[in-house]
């Protein structure tokens, strides 16, 4: 403990200091980088939370090297300002990482976004109110480590590190561990701050202990993020190919002939090879918005259980199913406890003991909705990309007015 101690007195005097405030930078700055090149790749959802974190936390270490350098030249007292503000930087920070990693919070974007700005906005605000009450205390030649304040802040961030890690180990999504040890690290940084903490020092010790094991940590936790959406199985050109002429040959079939079957089976395995999908079904819509969804094609035709010839989901059954007809629009549903639950009954309906990230694509001409593609990854379990789900889109696209014209016909009156 001593040595721990004498660690942390190094880190928070000059010149152990500035060596923290470089490693931490360089740790932030590979975070930063990662997350702005993994966004440039995907600009999806996930995607932006990383980029934002990313820059959040650049923001952060900027802002406290703005100081510094006022300082230097004379400008500010940094005792007076520097003390609150590492400590709301600090809080950011987590709210920021836990916003962008933890699972509970991916499939639940509105709620999270709400959530992270109202926390932001009562974090800046108590920053508003104690700051100026600092200021008045300091010119006392008082520490903040000695002062209530310290208390607030540090209890704060711990109780929501805390719940996060709860969170985390309740609902675990990829790299999971890497997430809970880094949230534990921050939960006994914090926690020994409160409890163990310097007397007569302005800065949070055991926290920037904490954040010296932690960023490191949170970069490879971050390029692990980016690396598994880039090394994501490729679609072979061959594939490809085989894909894209099997669309245009079934809207050729669908156009031509007067059978519809053959070229629905053609586009379910075009749509399996185009995005490399484990499975892919093509199901039409009767009985109106509120009915059931008969699937016509399935590609494979069986999964790894029984599978019936048409299977049909009702729709009240499935609200993922739903929620496409009803939005006209791609449902992404990703590999995490909720996501898995929510198509749990749709792969089953299928043939698939298993679940996984599922894409549900709209067949619409006009502003109505008559049935969907299905994509799934139930045996790979792997994430889609931004890619893919335009490629999906694009298919809809081609194949949805000559779909629509054929059951017009089938549907008129002889």
């Amino acid at each position: 403990m001593s040595l721990l101690r004498d660690f942390i007195e190094l880190i928070t005097t000059q010149p152990g200091a500035l060596v923290y405030q470089l490693v931490t930078l360089f740790a932030i700055q590979l975070i930063a980088g990662v997350a702005v090149g993994h966004w440039q790749r995907e600009r999806d959802e996930p995607a932006t939370r990383l980029l934002i974190a990313g820059l959040g936390l650049l923001a952060a270490r900027a802002s406290l090297m703005v100081f510094a350098v006022l300082h230097n030249v004379g400008l500010i007292s940094p005792f007076a300002i520097l003390p609150p503000l590492e400590r709301l930087l600090n809080l950011a920070t987590s709210l920021l990482v836990i916003w962008a990693f933890l699972p509970a919070l991916q499939d639940r974007a509105r709620l999270s976004l709400v959530l992270l700005l109202v926390l932001v906005l009562m974090a800046a605000g108590t920053y508003a109110a104690f700051a100026p009450m600092w200021a008045g205390v300091q010119t006392q030649t008082a520490a903040y480590n000695d002062h209530w304040q310290a208390n607030v802040w540090e209890l704060s961030t711990a109780v929501i590190v805390g719940l996060a890690l709860i969170a985390s180990l309740v609902e675990r999504g990829p790299d999971w561990g890497w997430l809970a040890c880094l949230l534990l690290l921050w939960l006994g940084g914090h926690g020994m701050q409160l409890f163990a903490s310097r007397s007569g020092s302005d800065y949070a010790g055991w926290v920037r202990l904490a954040n010296l094991i932690g960023l490191p940590l949170l970069a490879g936790l971050t390029y692990r993020r980016a690396l598994r959406a880039a090394a994501a199985p490729a679609v072979s050109p061959s594939n490809k190919g085989r894909g894209a002429r099997g669309i245009l040959q079934a809207v050729h079939r669908m156009s031509a002939e007067g059978n519809l079957e053959p070229a629905f089976a053609l586009a379910a395995r075009s749509v399996a090879q185009t995005l490399d999908a484990d499975a892919a079904a093509v199901g039409l819509l009767f009985g109106g918005s509120a009915g059931e969804l008969r699937v016509v094609a399935l590609y494979p035709a069986t999964g790894t259980g029984p599978f019936d010839d048409d299977p049909t989901l009702p729709l009240p059954d499935h609200p993922v199913l739903a929620r496409a007809i009803a939005s006209s629009e791609l449902e992404t549903i990703t590999a995490t406890a909720d996501g898995a639950s929510a198509v749990e009954g749709v792969y089953r309906q299928l043939g698939y003991q298993a679940t996984g990230p599922l894409l549900v694509q709209p067949l619409s001409y006009g502003d109505k909705s008559f049935g969907l593609i299905l994509a799934g990854n139930p045996e790979s379990k792997r994430e889609w990309t931004r890619r893919e789900k335009e490629l999906l889109q694009g298919i809809a696209l081609a194949l949805s007015p000559t779909i629509a014209v054929r059951r017009a016909r089938r549907e008129q009156p002889r």
